[in-house]
């Protein structure tokens, strides 16, 4: 388990970020800028309602000039990314080269000023623009994919990690001594979330396999029960799943993917799309950490069990070794610290995942339960029990 923490130390606490990094150049943060505002004119220009020509041709004079800037900062950027530098600076699209709006823009702009002196002007900025353009992503291509990892994160200490770390520590206190399970709740949960808000709506559409990958029953068994598990929302989870890894219940970030595709797509987030993203990050960090705490102390538990404790009847009996006392560990958990019900679908879950082998009588997995520390206060009767009681 150390080996997983440092893992996450290193990546989640940005210390990718030490290689090959230098302060921005002035240059490059005008580039960012200005590449921005080619855009937004190009758009609006196409969106004007003014009909006279010489208002239209200031405003088409206006956007060459915009473009010259960008066209005159492109190639020190171009040969400042080729060896590895400054892509951690700069959120230019490597998309803006394929972006067919943005060209059709510039085409609506060019078709209404042929005749105009403005028109070669314009026709030659952007066919030096749009060579540039290919020649920056063509130099992204061939870059190192940990540099995307380093520009993930110095894009997100942009975003304050303080009033993430308030709700978390907020969601302790409110959960109190929370165990391994409704941690992975969280966790579900926030991620249900910011997928939710459309961040991976740029994200290439997965194949009919990724998406039968999906395990819907274990997000419903760790979502809300009126989370609505809609079409969108499986196929933004099965996007989800070619970015990250399960280490155990530890969720891990592949940063080189990942910031990739945060990286050609930055222009098209918008600000609380952004800010999702790199909120839930910290929230990812914070989840892992204290599920590491946990499974710590649930390894000190399981080594430390005393031999003449009655392992858990109904684990399955293709499961053997250490892993037997951990599952042993978790009904001890899930039964004194949760309602029948809950009891209830999550050893449903737990036989789904052939973890355990519940017995066709209620009545025995009641004693067994029971004698696994459930009471049988109110609330707990076996009567209840067996309203809820389900087997595969």
């Amino acid at each position: 388990m150390n080996n997983v923490t440092n893992e996450i130390v290193r990546s989640q606490l940005g210390g990718a970020l030490l290689t090959g990094y230098s302060a921005t150049p002035e240059y490059l943060t005008k580039l960012k800028k200005n590449i921005s505002l080619v855009r937004e004119i190009a758009r609006q220009y196409c969106d004007l309602t003014i009909t006279d020509v010489d208002s239209r041709i200031y405003f088409v004079r206006y956007f060459v000039m915009i473009i010259k800037d960008v066209i005159k900062f492109l190639p020190t950027y171009i040969d400042e990314l080729r060896p590895g530098r400054r892509l951690e600076a700069f959120c230019i699209s490597s998309g803006v080269h394929r972006d067919d709006v943005f060209w059709k823009w510039c085409d609506t702009v060019c078709c209404d000023m042929e005749g105009q002196v403005v028109y070669h002007h314009l026709k030659e900025s952007l066919d030096e623009l749009r060579e540039l353009l290919a020649e920056v992503e063509n130099a992204m291509m061939h870059c190192d994919p940990a540099i995307f990892e380093r520009f993930f994160y110095i894009e997100e200490q942009h975003y304050s990690s303080s009033g993430v770390a308030r709700r978390f520590e907020t969601w302790l206190y409110d959960n109190g001594y929370p165990d391994i399970d409704k941690l992975r709740e969280l966790q579900a949960q926030v991620v249900a979330e910011t997928l939710k808000m459309g961040v991976l709506d740029f994200a290439k559409t997965p194949s009919q396999k990724e998406i039968d990958e999906v395990n819907r029953d274990t997000l419903k068994g760790l979502l809300p029960y009126d989370f609505e598990m809609t079409a969108d929302f499986i196929v933004a989870c099965a996007k989800w799943r070619r970015f990250m890894h399960w280490d155990g219940y530890t969720l891990i970030v592949n940063y080189k993917k990942y910031g990739k595709y945060i990286q050609a797509h930055f222009y098209d987030f918008s600000d609380k799309q952004l800010q999702a993203i790199f909120e839930l990050d910290m929230m990812v960090h914070l989840i892992n950490e204290e599920l590491a705490r946990l499974n710590q102390v649930t390894t000190i538990t399981i080594t430390n069990h005393v031999p003449e404790e009655e392992l858990f009847k109904f684990i399955h009996p293709s499961i053997s070794g250490e892993e037997e006392w951990q599952i042993h560990e978790e009904v001890k958990r899930l039964v004194t610290h949760h309602g029948i019900q809950e009891i209830c679908q999550y050893l449903y879950q737990m036989a789904k995942d052939k973890r355990i082998l519940l017995p066709q009588m209620p009545s025995a997995a009641y004693a067994e339960l029971v004698r696994m520390g459930m009471p049988t206060t109110a609330g707990f009767s076996e009567k209840y029990f067996k309203n809820h009681y389900r087997i595969i």
